[in-house]
């Protein structure tokens, strides 16, 4: 599935994710003793279906992404994510880790 490359400058949930990127914003509005940090973070999920259902109506990345295929498609994604999550079930939970960019500043 092809899909335009995103504006870098628009809103978007990756715009901000480079390291340090915030931190150059933060130095350059004033602020100082700038720090950044990342949080070791699980997306919990009762089940691989539930998983799929929160990423598919809640993650815009996603859901625009969906929005441009037709139904076989989106079920052809649906079932390839519902496999490939599975790697991450556990006692009867589906536990996929991911990192939270803490920063702070001192104006």
């Amino acid at each position: 599935m092809d899909l335009p490359a995103p504006d870098p400058h628009a809103p978007n949930m990756y715009r901000c994710a480079a390291p340090r990127y915030v931190s150059a914003l933060y130095e350059d509005a004033g602020l100082r003793q700038v720090a950044e940090w990342d949080v070791d973070v699980e997306l919990v999920t009762d089940s691989a279906a539930e998983y799929w259902d929160m990423m598919s109506e809640h993650v815009s990345l996603a859901v625009a992404a969906l929005r441009q295929v037709d139904e076989a498609a989106r079920e052809r994604i649906r079932a390839h994510a519902m496999a490939n999550v599975g790697a991450f079930e556990h006692d009867g939970q589906v536990r996929v880790p991911g990192a939270a960019r803490c920063i702070v500043g001192t104006k």
